[in-house]
């Protein structure tokens, strides 16, 4: 077995010991606050040791509440700190939803410094097997309503402010100009790009699901397009082809999201439970490369930032099993293509497959709300193993 591989079997024991421990402890003050369940408000409080592509190593805080108001309004949210040990990645994410007979209202703010590599190819470096340090300052908040318009139809507007300073550490590409003198290279700067991304927000919404904390069946579609233009209050800069930073001017670009899920219980109940997902994450312009879909940060398997591109399609397939009310696991696998236009996409060199399979534990009695841990494999050998509160999708 080689260290490496050896080294990660033994963080990955370490930290399920470790989540097992803490787990049961919230888990089983969970199960004995009855105050609380009849009062219509549960939550959970768990904090553990995690690991994920971008933060790697780190000590991280989840929490999730849900509130039944009354019989036609619930509310529900989440909060996640996570500090990496690793390097200097934090995040600090908050989501808050209210859900009714015909709105639904959605709240999410996130402050994090996330470092993260990507293979000098994928941005159009003719340099391979190097990876360069991106370094993103992260500022998002994100609010919208959705209205129902007929049986499970819904459509809402909403606003996206999303502020990013990224550092592209373009040294840890090495010596790669050249000079007058072909033996003498030298290597890139490191830039520093600031964006200030204003979006309106148009979303479409099909709901058949049959819980909207832990669904066992029904289908669940959201479409939603975001409008960047300078018009809207967008500041972007980007890298030329002489490697200067320059701020565009009179642009209009689209970044469109697209996600079906289907849920379908085999047992009538939530303990063994199909869901599948197919989503599209689609940009239109010459939207910079700091903020291409990086196949890490969608789908499980994948950490070095080898598959970058402005258009990614996936479908996701799980099978979720539990062996007692407590304690079940997962099988899992991802199908996906990533590339910059819609004729690249698709050729064989940008297929992005994944396997896997994670155990859960469930915290709460009434509300599904399951601890996962997952180890995943991709393409080429890449592998990394990943923890949360509730289902990954």
């Amino acid at each position: 077995m080689k260290k490496a591989t050896f080294l990660k079997l033994q963080q990955t024991i370490f930290a399920v010991l470790l989540l097992s421990v803490s787990i049961n402890v919230f888990a089983q003050e969970s199960e004995e606050s009855s105050e609380l369940e009849e009062k219509k408000f549960q939550y959970v409080v768990a904090p553990a040791y995690d690991y994920r592509p971008v933060i790697e190593h780190a000590f991280a805080i989840f929490n999730k509440n849900i509130l039944k108001l009354n019989e036609d309004r619930l509310y529900v949210s989440e909060a996640t700190f996570t500090k990496s040990f690793s390097n200097k990645s934090y995040h600090l994410n908050t989501t808050h939803e209210l859900f009714s007979n015909n709105w639904r209202y959605y709240l999410t703010g996130t402050y994090a410094n996330m470092i993260n590599k990507v293979a000098g190819s994928e941005m159009g470096i003719p340099i391979d097997n190097k990876y360069l340090g991106l370094e993103n300052k992260i500022l998002n908040l994100q609010g919208f309503v959705k209205r129902k318009v007929a049986s499970d139809l819904y459509v809402g507007l909403g606003y996206e402010i999303l502020d990013i300073k990224s550092n592209s550490y373009l040294s840890d590409l090495g010596p790669i100009i050249p000079t007058p003198d072909p033996t003498v290279y030298v290597p890139l700067p490191d830039l520093e790009v600031n964006m200030f991304l204003s979006q309106p927000e148009f979303i479409l919404e099909y709901d058949t699901r049959d819980d909207v904390v832990y669904p066992t069946n029904g289908f669940f579609v959201n479409v939603q397009s975001n409008l960047i233009s300078d018009a809207f209050g967008s500041k972007i800069e980007n890298i030329d082809e002489n490697m200067q930073v320059v701020e565009l001017d009179d642009y209009m670009f689209t970044r469109n999201f697209i996600s079906a899920k289907y849920y379908h219980s085999f047992s009538g109940d939530w303990k063994s439970v199909l869901a599948s997902r197919f989503s599209i994450r689609a940009s239109t312009g010459d939207l910079p490369v700091s903020i291409w879909e990086n196949t890490n940060n969608w789908i499980r398997g994948y950490t070095k930032g080898d598959y970058v591109g402005k258009q990614l399609y996936y479908l996701d397939l799980e099978w979720r099993k539990y062996i007692t009310n407590r304690f079940g696991f997962v099988a899992f696998g991802t199908a996906g293509f990533i590339g910059e236009d819609f004729g690249s996409t698709f050729d064989s060199d940008r297929f992005v497959p994944a396997a896997g399979a994670g155990l859960r534990i469930q915290l709460m009695k009434t509300k599904r709300v399951a601890f996962r841990f997952d180890y995943a494999r991709g393409r080429d050998g890449d592998d990394s193993v990943y923890f949360g509160l509730s289902e990954y999708f």
